[in-house]
């Protein structure tokens, strides 16, 4: 005999006999789920019955008990003493009246009745997924539920060609080479001027030439009887931004 295609509904053909008997059953089916409100969503053992009431069956894993078992997730409705069972498809929404919710059939792995405008955990876990990708200084393990972070690179290197060179966001965690012959002042900004992390780490190195700081509104601290500035070619300066306008120096500095 045919059947509708979403609810399963059965279709009167020509000259059926007893067609009443189809249309009431058909009429009950969609009592139970039209306007679907339930009791309540979070039992595995049957309720007694009640002619017309409806429920989501709880558990997941064969929790559920006696004329529910197996019937988990599934809509459970009460007509003349007995159970009919209702499997959701995607999208089917209920209202919970012991809550005041309505909820939301989604499937997945594991499936779930999801309150309207929540994510359940598969697919919280999709869309964080589809945020965190792989990078090239950055690799993310999701097995297990879980987020793992893998640093996959090791430090960056970047080159400065001028003279001059103001520190930017883009040199944290950068060994950054001066090349020019004459070497290269590096102007460290206020945090007015540009707020870098607190944190903020950078490494520079005056390949052909020395390296001097230029600044104003900040203070450096560098170690006693040392200048600001390398102390001869092919050194390295260590900037680490530790408060709003205060720096750490450290490196080959020029002694005084």
């Amino acid at each position: 005999m045919a059947a509708t295609p979403n609810l399963g509904l059965e279709t009167l053909a020509e000259g059926q006999n007893q067609a009443e008997v189809i249309v009431n059953e058909d009429l009950q089916l969609l009592d139970a789920i039209v306007q679907l409100a339930v009791v309540d969503k979070d039992l595995t053992d049957p309720p007694s019955h009640s002619q017309g009431a409806r429920y989501i069956v709880a558990g997941a894993g064969g929790a559920a008990t006696g004329a529910w078992a197996g019937h988990e997730l599934d809509v459970a409705a009460s007509y003349d003493g007995t159970w009919l069972f209702f499997t959701p498809a995607p999208g089917w929404q209920a209202y919970v009246i012991d809550e005041a919710t309505t909820y939301q059939y989604r499937p997945g792995s594991p499936p779930a009745w999801a309150a309207s405008g929540e994510y359940t955990d598969s697919q919280a876990l999709a869309a964080v997924q589809s945020i965190l990708a792989d990078t090239d200084d950055v690799a993310w393990d999701f097995s297990g539920g879980t987020f793992k972070a893998y640093t996959s690179r090791s430090l960056k290197v970047a080159t400065e060609a001028g003279t001059t060179h103001a520190v930017v966001l883009e040199d944290n965690g950068v060994r950054t080479r001066c090349t020019h012959a004459s070497g290269c002042e590096l102007q460290i900004p206020t945090n007015a001027t540009l707020a870098l992390p607190i944190g903020f780490s950078a490494l520079y190195v005056g390949v052909t030439g020395l390296l001097t700081l230029s600044h104003a509104g900040v203070t450096v601290n560098r170690p006693a009887d040392t200048n600001e500035t390398t102390r001869g070619a092919g050194g390295d300066l260590l900037l680490v931004k530790v408060a709003t306008d205060e720096w750490d120096l450290r490196g080959d500095l020029d002694p005084v």
